[in-house]
């Protein structure tokens, strides 16, 4: 609902603060679908199969990701991206 609720007001008024918001809240979503659904058999060997460090990694990640999003929007196309293809390879296994 957020997400759409921001796509709305970007594209009713085309400003950058609604861009902002809009592409954030994507990201946002794209992290918590990571973090909740990364099977895990693909975890790095970091995390020892614990799902509450890959969380707070993926937490940790959005937030870098967010103030890097604010700071320099341009890169907003690019964050989402390799955490976007591993999970096609799952995906595309079955």
């Amino acid at each position: 609902m957020i997400v759409g609720s921001f796509s709305i007001y970007f594209h009713a008024t085309l400003s950058l603060v609604g861009q902002l918001l809009d592409e954030v809240s994507i990201i946002w979503v794209v992290f918590c679908g990571v973090a909740l659904w990364f099977p895990r058999r693909l975890y790095p060997s970091l995390f020892n199969g614990s799902r509450k460090y890959f969380k707070l990694m993926m937490f940790l990640i959005t937030m870098v990701s967010t103030v890097l999003a604010c700071m320099k929007p341009s890169l907003n196309n690019f964050f989402m991206m390799p955490f976007i293809i591993p999970c096609w390879e799952c995906w595309s296994s079955k």
